[in-house]
């Protein structure tokens, strides 16, 4: 086989288990943002550069960003929670 064909099913491979990781650590709601940031420094510095160990990566962008992305989140929570209950004394107002 090419050299080229395995780099890129090495890829490929590659971007599937960050797919499941990212999968796997979004699970609970809060740390959405926080993985979804993981991913993406993963598959940029990893995959795209070239660099190897994209689940080390992964993890350590997302130890380095945990706080920071469930505060960001819990606000989120907080922000969508008071929009969805204005909406609904709105729609009970008009009965």
């Amino acid at each position: 086989m090419s050299e080229k064909y395995i780099n890129f099913m090495n890829s490929i491979f590659d971007l599937l288990l960050l797919g499941i990781m990212w999968i796997a650590f979004s699970l609970p709601v809060i740390t959405i943002g926080t993985s979804t940031a993981a991913l993406y420094y993963s598959v940029v510095k990893c995959v795209k550069h070239g660099e190897s160990y994209p689940m080390r990566c992964f993890l350590h962008s997302f130890r380095e960003n945990l706080k920071k992305g469930v505060l960001m989140m819990a606000g989120a929570g907080v922000a969508v929670g008071l929009i969805v209950t204005n909406i609904r004394i709105l729609l009970n107002h008009g009965k």
